[in-house]
């Protein structure tokens, strides 16, 4: 149900994006700014390659380390204990966010040689022999206020964007592992019960007889009084949701075809002209 509403909603070729604001505060320290996305798929140890490939190779010492709102992070969002963890809807919150980056940075030196034998094995960057980290807070930083508490146009400011695969391969790890956590964040985010509600209706002519979603995980839902919520479809509901897939994911595929047959026919167009 998720992958079809985030399917429709934002498209099969929907990327998370992460900014990542890097201010240098002197030749070898910057304070990082996280600006997320609500990514389910956030990894750090990304961020060393993408910095160091825009970087002198160098060692960089971190200052300080700040997120908004939008920022998630959990130190594995693929291992068995994520995917069958019981979550409410304002998970992570921003102290959960907080104590995981922590905990990440506290190990980051360590786990440097791995990072520095993916990048060279995968993307072809020689990364420096040694790295040392060490960041000494880690905070929340409210999106509206990051202008008034960074100057983030300082000359020569380094903005990297980090992106996941698409959602279409983002859905497939998704519901290979019956990913709670992940469903769960991408469900809310989207508007969460009350919008799902009006979605499927419109969208497929389902009303709350045949469907009724509290959350995306399919966990339960604590409420008050030691009660709990579940989510409830009919089989026939099940059946007309997967086939609104199959037609979403047919239709983006064939548009897709389009768009990348009609490029290469432009290409082809402007490379005679250049001829």
């Amino acid at each position: 149900m998720t992958t079809y509403w985030a399917a429709v909603i934002r498209g099969l070729d929907y990327r998370y994006e992460t900014k990542i604001h890097i201010v240098p505060v002197s030749a070898d320290v910057a304070d990082v700014h996280f600006q997320g996305s609500l990514d389910p798929f956030f990894q750090p140890r990304t961020a060393p390659i993408r910095h160091f490939s825009a970087q002198p190779p160098r060692g960089k010492k971190g200052a300080n380390l700040s997120f908004d709102e939008n920022f998630k992070y959990r130190d594995s969002t693929r291992d068995t204990r994520t995917a069958v963890g019981h979550y409410g809807r304002e998970y992570p919150v921003s102290e959960v966010v907080q104590d995981n980056l922590q905990r990440y940075f506290s190990r980051v030196n360590g786990l440097y040689s791995g990072t520095r034998q993916r990048a060279k094995d995968l993307v072809g960057i020689d990364l420096p022999q040694v790295l040392s980290l060490a960041v000494s807070e880690v905070k929340i930083v409210a999106g509206t206020n990051l202008p008034k508490t960074r100057n983030f146009r300082a000359p020569k400011l380094d903005i990297l964007s980090l992106g996941p695969f698409p959602w279409s391969i983002c859905s497939k790890e998704m519901n290979r592992t019956s990913n709670n956590y992940v469903a769960n964040l991408i469900f809310e985010s989207l508007g969460g019960p009350d919008r799902f509600k009006k979605f499927i209706k419109n969208k497929v002519g389902l009303d709350e007889s045949q469907i009724l979603f509290v959350n995306g995980s399919g966990d339960r839902l604590d409420l008050d009084g030691e009660k709990a919520g579940y989510n409830e479809a009919s089989c026939q509901a099940i059946v007309a949701v997967i086939g609104a897939l199959k037609a979403e994911t047919e239709h983006n595929i064939d548009v897709s075809l389009m768009w990348w047959r009609w490029r290469g026919a432009m290409r082809r167009v402007e490379d005679s002209t250049v001829q």
